[in-house]
Formats: C-alpha cells, structure tokens, sequence
C-alpha cells in the first residue's frame, strides 16, 4: 500500500493530530460492532490526512497496528462503508473479519443485506460470509465433508512419469498467509539447493482462500 510522502518534517501541529486520532481510536477499542466501525472510520480519516508516509506509520505504531498491513487494510476497508454501517449497528456482528467481508460489498448489495435483515448480529461467520455470496451472486461453497479429503498444497506437480510428489494436508482451513508463506519457503529451499519445484494448490484450496486474498 503507498501513502503520500512530502518533505514536510514532524512538528508541533502534525504531533497534535496524530495524538487527537490515536485518541479516537482508543475510543472505539473494546470489542463491539460500533467499536470495530468507529476504529475503522479513524483510520480511514488519518491515512486520508496524514500528509506523510512516516506519520501514518508513527499513528499506526502508537496503536499497536503494523502500516500495511492486513488488520490496517481491513479497518480502512470498513471505514470505507462507516456510514453505511452505522446505521444498522443493532444487527452487525462484532467480528473483524466479518464486517470486512461485509464491507466489500457495494453498497446496494450491503443496503439489501442489511434492509432486508438478511444478516444479523446472532449469525455466524460462516452464515454470513454465505448470506454475502448470495448478494455478489456467488454460488455458496459446500461444507466439507467427514469423509471428503482435506485441502492440500503441492510442493511438485508430478507432469513428468518419473517426478516426485510432495502433498502437505491441512487438517484445519489454512489462512492465505500461512498457504504463501509455506509456498515461499519451498521456492526458497528450491532456489538454494538448485532444483525446480513447482507449487501447486488444490481446487478446494483456492477456493477456500479465494475471498481471502
């Protein structure tokens, strides 16, 4: 993510406006719709007027967030759709996460979902991330199975008769952080030891991490 950077040094008055949003968003820090919407609207309004890439990060440092990245991009992504939001805050789920994944809806496909009550603040993440494909017009993705084979991660794709194939198998649903930093380490081993691997996820796998990503 790239901010604006001016030449503009740190002073009294920029000092005084980071310390008014880390104020604010002290505020909204205890664990509730309002809070996670309200953190999000802080957010979004400092990296919008913190002139300069190292007062957005010293901000970011004062609230314990790392500038870039994936918590920070979610709050702004939130602050995005505050208004909206707002106005519906007795049926939000507190979760992060899902009020990310609702918050990337346009906003006539969050205004129905919320209208029409189609999510509330009882759902879970699950029944919500499925009431939110239905509004992009996705097709839900089917729950596995017991006895359906987990996702997996292919460090080789056996194309040759004579290659050889690594599965790795996951016995819980992966974040796409931890699936690229597996991927990363085996073409990194790869590259050391000069030798060609190939990275190859499943089907079930991106879809898994598809709305992750």
């Amino acid at each position: 993510m790239k901010y604006k950077v001016t030449a503009r040094l740190f002073n009294e008055e920029s000092d005084k406006l980071i310390e008014q949003y880390v104020k604010q968003f002290n505020q909204f820090g205890k664990k509730s719709a309002e809070g996670v919407v309200g953190m999000g609207r802080v957010v979004l309004a400092a990296h919008q007027n913190l002139e300069d890439t190292n007062e957005f990060r010293k901000f970011c440092n004062r609230i314990r967030f790392e500038n870039g990245s994936s918590a920070l991009r979610k709050l702004i992504q939130i602050g995005n759709k505050a208004d909206l939001l707002e106005m519906y805050l007795d049926q939000l789920p507190s979760s992060w996460t899902t009020l990310y994944l609702m918050s990337t809806l346009t906003d006539d496909q969050l205004k129905e979902g919320l209208t029409r009550k189609r999510i509330d603040a009882t759902m879970s993440g699950a029944k919500v991330k499925n009431v939110v494909d239905e509004l992009r017009g996705k097709a839900p993705v089917p729950k596995r199975q017991r006895n359906q084979k987990p996702a997996t991660l292919q460090a080789v794709q056996p194309i040759p008769d004579n290659s050889i194939a690594l599965t790795l198998h996951f016995d819980s649903p992966p974040s796409s952080g931890v699936v690229k930093e597996i991927e990363a380490a085996v073409s990194a081993i790869a590259e050391k030891r000069r030798t060609f691997v190939r990275s190859v996820r499943s089907k079930e796998l991106d879809a898994l991490l598809a709305d992750d990503e």
